[in-house]
């Protein structure tokens, strides 16, 4: 991958996005969605983000992409009535976070889009925060006086505590989704310990990889705030948003959640 590649795909609007719901695990409520993106590579085909995104950040381009990325987000949650009062979750890199351009940006683009910053979570990595911690507090309480929300992406895979954050004004933790995929005695102590530290400290916890009802009943009985994950809906095109929404009421009215 070239940065003449990752232009190109600017440029030629290559990004796709998909859309993954999260929900209220003691009501099964929607909560609001994760906004995940794809890379359909003409060459290459359909790439994730696990592939091209540390590509991107290598060379310099992950800022461009991800303002893009965020413009059609926007673009839809805009477009799409039937969502809006619920959130969407967009990840960040550690250069964003820490650009004060990238803030005002930002707030820029929600008040175009016509969308509270309140509705707007912005996924970092705990690595973001690492390199300079000093200066991620001050990026991070930036964001939070213009209003947005802050979330800690993938906690959990590196035995870490939240007391290492703890002093950040973060408003979210999200469990990996490695933890609760892997099931057993072991990750329901994981996650039950990150619920407790979370709560704690006023955090929401939302948990990842959710893949079986007994899952999300075992998160609503250690009060987990929110779940995600393909027992709920696998990630799906915007177009598909609204036909979920009214299945996922029925079910939820059904009791089959």
């Amino acid at each position: 991958m070239t940065s003449k590649e990752f232009q190109a795909a600017i440029d030629e609007h290559q990004f796709r996005l998909v859309f993954q719901p999260q929900i209220d695990c003691s009501t099964r409520k929607l909560r609001g969605f994760e906004v995940l993106v794809r890379w359909d590579h003409p060459q290459a085909g359909l790439v994730m983000p696990d592939t091209f995104i540390p590509v991107a950040e290598e060379l310099g381009m992950i800022g461009a992409i991800t303002e893009q990325i965020i413009t059609m987000a926007l673009d839809w949650y805009k477009n799409t009535p039937k969502v809006h009062g619920t959130s969407i979750s967009v990840n960040i890199s550690g250069k964003s976070l820490l650009d004060a351009e990238f803030s005002m940006w930002l707030l820029d683009a929600c008040q175009n889009a016509s969308l509270p910053p309140r509705r707007v979570i912005l996924e970092i990595s705990e690595a973001a925060t690492a390199h300079d911690h000093v200066l991620a507090r001050v990026s991070l309480g930036r964001l939070r006086d213009l209003g947005f929300r802050v979330s800690v992406d993938h906690f959990g895979v590196s035995q870490s505590s939240l007391a290492g954050i703890s002093d950040l004004p973060l408003w979210e933790v999200k469990v990996d989704k490695s933890i609760a995929m892997a099931g057993g005695p072991e990750a329901h102590e994981t996650i039950k310990a990150i619920v407790n530290e979370g709560k704690s400290l006023g955090l929401t916890v939302v948990t990842e990889g959710v893949e079986d009802r007994e899952t999300l009943q075992y998160l609503r009985s250690i009060g987990c705030n929110v779940a995600q994950g393909y027992y709920i809906a696998c990630p799906m095109g915007g177009d598909l948003v609204e036909d979920w929404m009214v299945a996922h009421d029925e079910a939820r009215e059904q009791n089959l959640l």
